[in-house]
């Protein structure tokens, strides 16, 4: 389902600002922020449409709207683009991976790791600290899920690996209920392959909220794709 102009500015505007502030976003925001300079009352109704199409939501009754795993999922898919991963490093360190995972972890507040296979065998993991700062992590059942994938990351990680492989896939993001280990259901994934010299090849992968800020962690994996 492709959306209009209208709506498609109205849903990206909820998405970031959500992921900046994790409130939700009223009419009377976006008026403020003279998006679409239009009313709150026609902002209102668009957003009610995107509502009963199944992009965003209301938490409580006085509340804005937030988007949902559809939104999330029409945003990533139309609104950002994606890093092709077929990069070919001739040298890669155990510092420069640490170093990446690390900054890519504390920079978006998220959980990253990433493992190279083969003859190198390096792994780096990060992100502990951070992800539990995000407001999402104070649910108990969320640090108890997220303890409990960190403690089978090994298999947690060869599971999406297979699912890139049997997709024909180099790069993808599971959100919410797409995910395939299900402890990390009520968060999203980011999970990416990249060729590396002498049948090497390395696993890159991120959790955190629903909320985390795609667009930011898309172009900080392009980056190491490309200049790295």
């Amino acid at each position: 389902m492709k959306l209009d102009n209208r709506k498609e500015h109205i849903l990206d505007f909820i998405v970031r600002d959500y992921i900046a502030t994790a409130q939700p976003v009223s009419s009377g925001r976006m008026a403020l922020r003279r998006v679409l300079d239009s009313s709150s009352a026609t902002l209102r109704n668009i957003m009610l449409e995107l509502d009963e199409g199944g992009f965003l939501f209301q938490p409580h009754t006085s509340a804005g709207r937030a988007p949902t795993e559809k939104g999330y999922r029409y945003f990533i898919d139309n609104m950002i683009g994606k890093p092709k991963a077929s990069s070919n490093f001739s040298e890669f360190s155990a510092d420069a991976l640490g170093s990446f995972v690390n900054d890519f972890a504390h920079d978006l507040g998220i959980f990253a790791s990433a493992m190279i296979t083969g003859e190198k065998n390096m792994r780096e993991l990060a992100g502990f600290r951070d992800v539990l700062l995000e407001p999402e992590f104070r649910e108990e059942d969320m640090l108890e899920n997220f303890g409990r994938m960190v403690d089978e990351i090994d298999s947690v990680m060869g599971e999406y690996q297979k699912a890139l492989i049997k997709e024909d896939n180099d790069y993808n993001v599971w959100i919410g209920r797409e995910n395939i280990y299900p402890g990390a259901r009520k968060g999203s994934t980011l999970v990416a392959r990249i060729s590396m010299p002498e049948e090497n090849e390395m696993i890159f992968f991120a959790y955190g909220p629903t909320r985390m800020n795609y667009e930011k962690a898309i172009f900080k994996l392009k980056n190491l794709i490309d200049e790295i």
